[in-house]
């Protein structure tokens, strides 16, 4: 048999503040096998995008990468599937304040997405947030965040609790509970800190060393 794929993609811009994108795929397949027979189509893709000076607002359906290089990443990389979020990052690097400058050009960025229907705590929710530095144009570092929470089955919490579980630097000292039913519950979630870095050890024609360290269960 024969199979036939199409994929588009388009981009509007109407201002220089606004920005449209999607991505199609179709695709069909003939066989004399007729259980091999027939045609699908996805949306890959489809976001709208404002900026405000430097803040950049994003929703609907976008492929993130936090990794290093584009062919790496342990739990976010650029060949994943796209997720349907909200996200608020830094349109451009920008300095930080006072002593704070000397840590380089800074990135930002702060997500939450809808992971949809699963076998497994289905329609569950995934936070995120990343801060990367250049302190030099040889060498960049970020630190993550991720929080999978939520979901069909999963424990309901108060509005409290629920922001101390997005805050590690807080909810790492707070004793968890987990099995005492006659005591309030924590969150149901899977934390998750991570660092990379990317180091470039001679000129243009030199080596490019890349890592990334993720931590599960930290808490």
């Amino acid at each position: 048999g024969s199979t036939l794929g199409l994929e588009l993609a388009q981009r509007l811009e109407p201002t220089t503040w606004l920005a449209f994108t999607a991505r199609e795929r179709a695709e069909h397949a003939s066989a004399k096998d007729s259980a091999l027979r027939g045609g699908s189509a996805e949306l890959l893709a489809a976001s709208m995008r404002v900026r405000f000076r430097n803040v950049a607002l994003e929703v609907g359906r976008t492929q993130l990468s936090w990794a290093q290089s584009p062919d790496e990443g342990l739990f976010i990389a650029a060949d994943a599937p796209a997720l349907d979020l909200v996200s608020l990052s830094a349109d451009r690097p920008f300095g930080l304040p006072g002593f704070l400058r000397w840590l380089g050009p800074t990135k930002a960025t702060l997500f939450v997405a809808d992971l949809g229907p699963s076998a497994v705590r289905s329609d569950s929710k995934l936070l995120g947030y990343k801060v990367s530095i250049q302190p030099s144009r040889r060498a960049e570092f970020g630190a993550s965040f991720l929080n999978h929470y939520g979901g069909e089955g999963g424990r309901p919490s108060s509005l409290g609790n629920r922001l101390i579980d997005f805050l590690p630097f807080i909810d790492i000292f707070r004793r968890h509970n987990y099995t005492d039913t006659t005591r309030t519950l924590d969150v149901d979630s899977d934390k998750l800190l991570g660092v990379d870095g990317r180091l470039r050890i001679g000129g243009l024609r030199g080596v490019v060393v890349t890592g990334e360290l993720l931590i599960d269960d930290f808490d």
